[in-house]
């Protein structure tokens, strides 16, 4: 929805001037070498080249250090940046054209994700691409051993052997500050005020959506402080957008909407953001993001159930458009099938009379069988050759069978 993009990019240019600037970019060279190459027209129209291009270049300006140490650098990082969010768009596409025909799922920002982390991995070797001071390695092993200060509160040995370390008592407002700036970090903001723009813009396109979006990062952040994630890093929104963009997929886009689909939608929401913590854990000694890696696995994992969960209705992708839309085209087959089945019904009771009627039964014989709610069988008689005998058994409605009686 074009009302809904307008509205998303005026929230983060307000927030974030300059990251946005790098984010056109992005989504400006992303959308062209898709022209370039001449990949799908529809498929570009629909945006899907271009969202992996405007992720690419607001995390470059996040996790790289801005602005350069030197003028020569400053041309250098704007070249990453064109040179990465093109390989966005070459790698969707290779992507697409394995997961597609093989599992009828798209890659989703899985060529996101998977260039960032490449990006930030190769930076550490290029001078002129120095990364943010807020990529730091952990050494979770080191930290296990002495006792230092983490997220402001002075952690001992025996809180990291127990678990400990991240356990913080968090308010109310701070649950819906965390689900908000959850929503943000889907274009990597921590502003609670764009997650509020973010959720208007949404309903122009859908409002089921809308509510996906809203209680997935509330589900993805009420999981993290169940198990005890740092305060600082959920009240920042990063363990809530991987549950919010899960829920949205699996909540309406790739099934369609219903009460199953809602617990299926936010218990995938649970479980990407076990993931994100794994993905966490992983990268984490390497000072690295997990990107969008927890949302991409969880959603494919569910999404790939579309050929055998029978409780929750698939939809194609060739078929994909808006929640409301899958809905409504859902209760009018529904309906339809209702009415094919009653005219199938009606051609096999009439199909019933016309036999009944051609075996030799009387009409009001038909009507007392038809209020009795059964059809009897006719009845089978013997006879003995007199014709005149057979012509009444015809009357009556009773079949005879054209052979004398056999004596004993």
């Amino acid at each position: 929805n074009p009302l809904c993009g307008i509205i998303i990019i005026i929230a983060l240019w307000i927030a974030h001037p300059t990251m946005m600037s790098f984010g056109f970019l992005g989504i400006f060279v992303s959308n062209y070498t898709a022209i370039f190459m001449g990949f799908s027209e529809g498929s570009l129209d629909s945006g899907l080249y271009g969202y992996n291009g405007v992720l690419m270049g607001l995390a470059l300006n996040a996790f790289l250090s801005w602005p350069p140490v030197d003028g020569r650098s400053y041309f250098v990082f704007i070249f990453f940046v064109i040179f990465t969010s093109a390989l966005t768009t070459i790698l969707n596409e290779a992507l697409s054209h394995i997961m597609i025909p093989t599992w009828q799922i798209p890659p989703l920002t899985f060529s996101f994700s998977t260039v960032t982390i490449l990006s930030l991995f190769a930076a550490r070797r290029f001078s002129r691409l120095p990364l943010s001071s807020s990529l730091v390695p952990i050494d979770y092993l080191q930290e296990s051993k002495e006792t230092t200060i983490y997220n402001g509160k002075v952690i001992t040995p025996s809180d990291w052997e127990w678990g400990n370390a991240f356990d913080e008592i968090v308010s109310f407002s701070d649950i819906i500050t965390s689900t908000l700036t959850g929503i943000a970090q889907v274009y990597l903001s921590d502003n609670a005020g764009v997650g509020i723009a973010i959720l208007v813009g949404m309903v122009f396109a859908s409002r089921i959506s809308t509510a996906c979006a809203f209680f997935g990062s509330l589900v993805g952040a009420s999981t993290a402080m169940f198990f005890g994630a740092p305060s600082s890093e959920i009240l920042s929104g990063l363990w809530g957008y991987p549950a919010c963009l899960s829920t949205i997929a699996i909540g309406g886009i790739f099934f369609v909407p219903g009460i199953k689909t809602t617990v299926v939608a936010l218990y995938c929401a649970a479980v990407s953001t076990l993931i994100h913590a794994a993905l966490k854990g992983f990268f984490s000694p390497f000072g690295l993001p997990g990107a969008s890696l927890g949302f991409t696995f969880g959603t494919t994992f569910f999404t790939l159930l579309q050929r055998s969960a029978a409780s929750v209705v698939p939809v194609s992708l060739q078929s994909i458009t808006t929640p409301e839309s899958h809905l409504r085209k859902y209760r009018e087959l529904e309906q339809l099938e209702q009415v094919h089945a009653e005219q199938e019904r009606k051609r096999e009771e009439e199909k019933i009379k016309k036999e009944q009627i051609e075996s030799g039964k009387s009409q009001l014989d038909i009507r007392k069988e038809n209020q009795n709610g059964k059809y009897a069988q006719p009845q089978i008689i013997f006879y003995d050759g007199d014709e005149e005998e057979r012509s009444k058994n015809q009357l009556s409605g009773t079949a005879t069978v054209m052979e004398p009686i056999v004596e004993k």
